[in-house]
């Protein structure tokens, strides 16, 4: 019974005294579903600029068809944050951080669902003159046979299992070397 006399109690102090505020959160409808009611940059950590670097650093990867995954995320925006001068106190970068962020910016976790690679226009032009160094050598070294040290997969790429792409992107494409 205490209980719903410190609700009612309360409902009727924001009657009295926060009714113009209240109606004035409730303009638009998607602001109407706010529970609370703050200013813009209040409770905010990183200043504007440290944000929109993240941002440009996630976007310039992704032109370059680097993977972006949710710990590249928190490493760089823990790093931002020094650079800034805000203490790991303040900003540990946790998975509520990220979710907020990657909404606010319009980003998602997705699972890459197509891999390629993408060979150099002049990879022939290239195969030949490798082709010609290689002859020269066996020539130069006295060498009748190779062996393709290819065929073991010595050098591997590790991608990660979500990458960080736009909302509503039907396909992430992440380049890769060849060795899937």
């Amino acid at each position: 019974a205490k209980r719903r006399e410190t609700k009612r109690k309360n409902i009727h102090f924001w009657a009295k005294h926060k009714r113009d505020k209240i109606q004035a959160a409730c303009v638009t409808e998607s602001c109407s579903k706010r529970r609370r009611t703050r200013d813009l940059g209040v409770a905010t950590v990183l200043p504007q600029p440290a944000k929109e670097e993240i941002v440009v650093w996630i976007k310039s990867l992704k032109d370059d068809g680097v993977p972006v995954s949710a710990f590249m995320l928190q490493t760089k925006s823990v790093e931002v944050a020094a650079a800034y001068g805000v203490s790991t106190d303040y900003l540990k970068a946790t998975w509520s951080y990220r979710w907020v962020f990657m909404r606010r910016h319009v980003l998602t976790l997705q699972r890459p669902t197509h891999q390629g690679q993408q060979s150099p226009p002049d990879i022939n032009a290239t195969a030949v003159v490798f082709r010609n160094e290689v002859l020269d050598l066996m020539r130069e070294h006295n060498v009748d046979r190779t062996y393709n040290a290819d065929q073991t997969a010595v050098v591997f790429e590790y991608l990660p299992k979500h990458t960080i792409s736009p909302r509503g992107t039907k396909t992430v494409w992440v380049r890769c070397g060849g060795k899937d």
